[in-house]
């Protein structure tokens, strides 16, 4: 009985051989039976190799749930740009005509826009205080704080620098559940 022609002709008779030493085994007296356990036979591959599959798999999966979302990692041109809404809050915009009533709310003469997060369970209420006279990026800026993302000091060279998640109010929002999502969607 000829199995295969080609290529795969001594690959697939050393497999049948396999197959029959594993399935066969004789006896002291030469009989022939089917063996209780497939793995008394000839062993295909060393110990190693099951041993080292075993641990590629283990790696390539911790590295999948250990390593976090790209886009959670930080977001650059923050102050120029929209980063993804980790927070879904409710925004409320406060336009003050001086800096006198701007300045009692965000704590800073210097400042022009301030936002003030309050988060609850599955609730972020954001206000952003703002002068008349703003442009665009700083209103953008503060969104972005609305969205859930926070520079490293109060300084524009900070402002800069890619900004990273507010975990804390992240967490007091319901994690990532409840229909938020990382990518902005």
């Amino acid at each position: 009985m000829e199995v295969t022609r080609g290529i795969f002709q001594p690959a697939t008779k050393r497999l049948a051989c396999y197959v029959r030493q594993f399935l066969w085994q004789s006896d002291n007296d030469g009989q022939r039976r089917v063996t209780s356990s497939l793995m008394s036979g000839v062993r295909i591959f060393p110990n190693g190799f099951w041993l080292l599959l075993l641990l590629g798999l283990l790696l390539v999966i911790a590295m999948a749930l250990l390593s976090p979302d790209p886009a959670l990692k930080g977001c650059l041109h923050a102050n120029q740009r929209a980063c993804p809404d980790l927070l879904q809050a409710q925004i409320r915009f406060r336009r003050h005509d001086s800096k006198a009533t701007l300045t009692p709310i965000c704590g800073s003469p210097r400042s022009d826009a301030c936002a003030i997060r309050q988060a609850h369970w599955q609730r972020v209420v954001c206000e952003v205080h703002v002068l008349d006279a703003v442009g665009d990026e700083v209103i953008e800026h503060e969104l972005n704080h609305c969205r859930g993302w926070e520079h490293g000091e109060d300084t524009p060279e900070s402002y800069l620098q890619p900004w990273t998640p507010n975990w804390r109010l992240i967490r007091s929002r319901g994690a990532l559940g409840g229909g938020v999502s990382p990518c902005g969607e």
